[in-house]
């Protein structure tokens, strides 16, 4: 058993396209530290079929959004009561990507990766992190020199946050874990773990899934902020795979 999941995560899959729910839970059941892949076409019957098996909480809940990115705020709060949100769709356009995670999501997978790739974005979810597809990343997060960025929160209007703390919400932003936030930093994970409670208090942040979508949403402010004369078209993508436990 990984020594990051010592319980077997359990998932669950939402969408309207049988085969394709079926073609991922038995995608995920196959491997060693995922023990239930329950799937339903909506929330309420997932949440009908993890009962009957006697559960009442997933480690996370895919959402196919097939072709088209659609009612994304809708159909992710009709499931985010059940397990962290990873989205997954046919879609590579940056602004669907950014409507998705900004309703909550804390991953996006394009339907076209490798099988294998399916459960590394499980498990980086599972660990609450943040997973985007390979060429996503620079597309959804362009770069930005620390000089174009504002000085502080205060200036774009947001609840003020201590230098220290902007860091430890822009490595989250990123997907990094608390771990390999605290060794980027060179501080204990307890010290990181202070920062996080901190800024949900100051962001009146109710959990972590919530502390992910508002530093995904300031990155983007921060960007669009930084360069309003950008063109909006995604960037050249470099691989990237956000979240996953190191």
């Amino acid at each position: 058993m990984d020594p990051l999941f010592p319980s077997p995560l359990k998932v669950g899959v939402v969408g309207d396209r049988p085969l394709f729910r079926w073609a991922v839970q038995q995608l995920l059941i196959r491997e060693p530290d995922i023990a239930t892949a329950v799937i339903g076409e909506n929330g309420g019957e997932l949440r009908s079929t993890l009962w009957s098996t006697g559960g009442t909480r997933l480690d996370v809940v895919f959402v196919d959004f097939g072709a088209s990115v659609h009612s994304v705020a809708e159909v992710i709060a009709d499931v985010a009561g059940l397990g962290r949100v990873l989205a997954v769709s046919e879609s590579r356009d940056r602004d669907d990507a950014i409507s998705v995670l900004t309703a909550g999501a804390a991953g996006y997978l394009i339907s076209s990766e490798p099988c294998s790739m399916f459960a590394v974005a499980v498990r980086a979810v599972a660990a609450e992190g943040f997973y985007l597809s390979a060429g996503l990343s620079d597309a959804v997060f362009p770069t930005v020199a620390p000089r174009q960025l504002p000085a502080s929160s205060a200036q774009a209007g947001l609840p003020r946050l201590s230098e220290r703390e902007e860091q430890v919400l822009s490595l989250i932003a990123e997907g990094l874990t608390h771990g390999q936030i605290a060794a980027r930093l060179g501080v204990a994970v307890t010290t990181v773990n202070t920062y996080v409670k901190r800024m949900r208090a100051k962001l009146l942040l109710g959990n972590k899934a919530e502390l992910v979508r508002v530093a995904v949403e300031r990155r983007l402010m921060s960007y669009a902020r930084a360069s309003p004369d950008r063109p909006g078209g995604p960037a050249p993508g470099r691989v990237a795979v956000d979240g996953v436990p190191g």
